[in-house]
């Protein structure tokens, strides 16, 4: 047991060692051209026992919003480089599946469920890309906001789910299955476990909106 309890530890410190060079490392903001977002100040909040996320706050360090969304609609995929576990910067993803009622379905962590949330809060994060379907309609955006509410809402959070499996999963594996079920497999890496910067290398999406992402480093 004790054996057992020292490769955990070492394991935790390796990640956690790992994760702050990543994370000092990261070119994880570019607002050139944002003069807005330039003048904001960053600070994470927490979201779970271990996992962070990055907000804009003001000079009171309220949370305030970095920007306003501009084009979203019902089908889009949100990704934001502003949340990581252990300072590893993993990032968020979420699929809007309510633009007017501003409703998004997500994943968020160990401990929860997928839910339904808050569209609002995603003009917080300092980093947000918005995708589309390249051949988006709205009766396709009808059908996989209704599908997604319908069967993938109130599954336990898993980082350990691959493929098609239903019964856990996380933020990526979310919205990817979401989409498979249409047709649209959303992972050009064909990778194991799907990341939420994998969507942005998808042939199948197209970026409408993004902001605080480099042009040269996008993670």
């Amino acid at each position: 047991m004790k054996i057992k309890i020292n490769y955990v530890i070492v394991i935790v410190l390796m990640m956690v060692l790992l994760g702050l060079q990543y994370h000092i490392k990261s070119n994880a903001y570019d607002f050139s051209g944002d003069e807005l977002a330039q003048s904001l100040a960053i600070s994470t909040v927490p979201l779970t026992l271990i996992t962070t996320e990055e907000r804009c706050v003001n000079d009171l360090k309220e949370q305030t919003p970095c920007r306003q969304l501009q084009n979203v609609q019902k089908g889009d995929i949100l990704i934001t480089k502003s949340s990581f576990t252990l300072l590893y910067r993993h990032g968020h993803i979420a699929l809007v599946v309510d633009a007017e009622q501003g409703l998004v379905i997500e994943a968020l962590g160990y401990g929860t469920y997928s839910t339904l949330a808050e569209l609002d809060k995603w003009n917080y994060y300092p980093t947000v890309q918005v995708l589309r379907l390249k051949d988006t309609n709205p009766e396709l955006q009808d059908q996989l906001t209704i599908h997604a509410t319908e069967h993938y809402l109130d599954i336990p959070y898993s980082i350990l789910t691959t493929g098609t499996t239903t019964d856990r999963t996380h933020c990526s594996a979310l919205i990817w299955k979401i989409f498979n079920d249409f047709g649209y497999d959303l992972n050009p890496r064909n990778s194991l476990v799907v990341r939420p910067q994998d969507f942005m290398e998808s042939p199948y999406l197209e970026r409408i909106e993004s902001y605080g992402f480099g042009l040269e480093q996008m993670w």
